[in-house]
């Protein structure tokens, strides 16, 4: 999963899904892209740190586990054309579920459910 979000917060930042797409599935792929797009249209990308991941409950069979982790993450906004950030750093938490299948090279992330603490920009 870390794995994932790094690959994730790299997508988000270059506007890129592909660059995660060996951590994911292809209909995971889809809405990662959707974020991308969604951003694009509001002229920005998104810059994110992950502060803090911490797993709570793990169920596993032999082609697919579910995750549950909390996760607080800092992260701004920024203009892609310029480079120029277009919001002050902020920050969110959330709880987590990962759905995860087994794939021949491993673990991949085929879904996730995010629950923020309170607001989120």
């Amino acid at each position: 999963m870390l794995a994932y979000l790094k690959a994730v917060s790299s997508a988000y930042a270059t506007g890129n899904s592909e660059v995660a797409s060996a951590t994911m599935t292809p209909e995971e792929g889809v809405r990662v892209d959707a974020y991308i797009q969604f951003n694009a249209q509001q002229e920005r990308a998104i810059e994110q740190r992950l502060l803090a991941f911490t797993v709570g409950d793990v169920s596993e069979d032999a082609t697919g586990a579910v995750v549950t982790a909390t996760e607080e993450w800092a992260y701004r906004y920024f203009v892609p054309k310029t480079g120029d950030y277009s919001s002050d750093e902020l920050s969110a938490s959330y709880d987590t579920t990962y759905t995860l299948t087994l794939i021949d090279r491993g673990w991949i992330v085929s879904a996730v459910e995010a629950s923020p603490h309170g607001d989120v920009e």
